[in-house]
């Protein structure tokens, strides 16, 4: 392992689950890397208090080490869930932005680089919307703003950007599944094919999203951007690396 690296090993569940240690001596083992939360984020069960992970009433969190990684002390949103029996930790982006992120799936190890991915390749940039990673991809002939998010493993296109171009230039079908994800369970029931897109410094094909409503995602006055990239997603079909290099600002999937 390069000296200026830290590694985080996980499972792959859809999305990145690593275990750690919160406040010195409380293990939990439902910790996500999700660069969709601008930051830490925690799950309590109904039934449960958040002091069983010595978190504070207020979400104070003095300590959260994973594999020997201190992130902590933060102070967390507690969310009060029904849908599950153990506590979720869900790492944000606003502590890891002062790491390149390396994601290797295959070898189910997260690499925290402390200095910019070298690469000639040309890549795409990430720029922030509200704390979160954000890159463009052209879908035709127009930049749309995908939220790069590690906490999903589903693509989305926001309601408000289901064009007629857009449609046009990707195939729609009717394509029902329940999505787990971080707003509660997603019923979809479209999605949309587009033969290419390019980014992430490649031409990527056979790209599937699938199309999220004004209910699943508070509407057009509420969300800016025009959908999500869930890495997660990516894995089913890239098998090389995903860089999330935070220092140089850019995107990169990489052989």
């Amino acid at each position: 392992m390069h000296s200026q690296q830290l590694e985080l090993p996980f499972i792959f569940e859809g999305h990145i689950i690593m275990s750690g240690i919160l406040n010195g001596s409380h293990k939990c083992d439902h910790i996500i890397l999700d660069t969709g939360a601008p930051s830490v984020v925690v799950w309590v069960p109904e039934g449960k208090d958040a002091r069983e992970l010595g978190i504070g009433s207020s979400g104070e969190i003095t300590s959260l080490v994973i594999n020997s990684v201190e992130f902590g002390p933060v102070c967390a949103r507690l969310k009060r869930v029904s849908h599950t029996k153990d506590f979720h930790v869900f790492l944000g982006t606003e502590q890891l932005k002062r790491y390149c992120l390396i994601l290797d799936y295959e070898r189910q190890k997260v690499l925290l680089q402390l200095t910019p991915f070298n690469t000639d390749r040309q890549c795409s940039a990430i720029s922030f919307s509200r704390g979160r990673p954000v890159i463009d991809v052209d879908i035709a002939g127009r930049n749309h703003s995908f939220v790069l998010d590690t906490g999903s493993n589903v693509n989305w296109v926001f309601w408000k950007s289901q064009t007629n171009d857009l449609f046009e230039f990707g195939q729609v079908k009717d394509d029902s599944c329940e999505v787990k994800s971080g707003l509660g369970d997603i019923n979809a029931t479209r999605s949309v094919l587009f033969p290419v897109l390019n980014f992430g410094g490649k031409l990527n094909s056979n790209i599937k999203m699938r199309l999220g409503n004004e209910k699943d995602f508070g509407g057009v006055d509420k969300t800016w951007e025009d959908g999500i990239l869930g890495t997660g997603e990516f894995a089913s079909w890239h098998h090389g690396l995903q860089i999330i290099d935070f220092l140089s600002g850019r995107f990169l999937l990489s052989n």
